[in-house]
This record gives C-alpha cells, structure tokens and sequence, in this order.
C-alpha cells in the first residue's frame, strides 16, 4: 500500500504585506480538502486510486497565502481493506486515508517552500530554530 504519484495540477502564491514588520507574530494556517477518489488504471501502476486535493497556507496576520492543487495515486494492493465503493463513490479506510492525507500535506509542504521564498514569505512549516543563552 503506497502512494506511487504526486502531481501538482495549480499552484498560487500571493504576498499582501510585507511580513517583517510581524516577523515574531506570524502564525500558519493549513487547510486540506480531498476533492473525490476515482479509480483508475494504467501500465505504470495497474489498479489505483487518483485523489484529487486542494491544500492551502494561511498566514496570520495576513501577510499572504499559498495554495495547490492536485492529486496523488495510491495503488490498490488489498482491494476489501482500502477502500469500499457504494453507489460509485469510493470511501478510502481510515488507514489508507491517512496515509494519503499526510503525503497530500508532506509533498505540498515542499512544494509551496520555494513559492514562499520566492514571494519573500515565511517558508510555510517551522524549521528548527538554535538558541543560545
């Protein structure tokens, strides 16, 4: 049971002020939305699921935003124990779904990271910090 793919379909990145100025006030924001589950099939992976997201950072105070689209393949190794189709609406299993959902969140994570940096925004997740005393 793995994600095999990560495809970025749009990506947005905008800055509404300059961030300096609440430099130690900034707080992030995150927003994940599955968009739908369909199952396909291909050479490259045989059966698997596409599911399709939308992820965004919000910055607080807002001093800009970032978002992606896009989907992510899962490939079915146990059909009864990933997911269970009803009415042709796919419902992921809980494992499989989180699974999927903290790819969808690690991968856009890197993605955004050089947006951000390019729109002189704060790098979207918190990085280490040294302190000395």
């Amino acid at each position: 049971m793995s994600v095999v793919e990560f495809r970025a379909s749009k990506i947005e990145g905008e800055r509404t002020e300059d961030f300096e100025k609440f430099k130690d006030e900034i707080s992030l924001g995150y927003d994940f939305k599955p968009l739908g589950v369909t199952r396909e099939k291909n050479e490259k992976f045989g059966d698997y699921l596409r599911v399709k997201f939308e992820f965004g950072v919000k910055y607080s105070p807002d001093v800009g935003n970032l978002k992606i689209e896009g989907s992510v393949a899962y490939k079915i190794e146990d059909e009864k124990a990933d997911f269970a189709e009803d009415k042709g609406e796919i419902k992921l299993s809980k494992e499989v779904y989180q699974r999927v959902s903290n790819t969808i969140m690690k991968m856009s994570l890197i993605e955004l990271f050089s947006i951000a940096r390019s729109l002189y925004l704060p790098v979207p997740f918190d990085l280490p910090r040294i302190n000395f005393k």
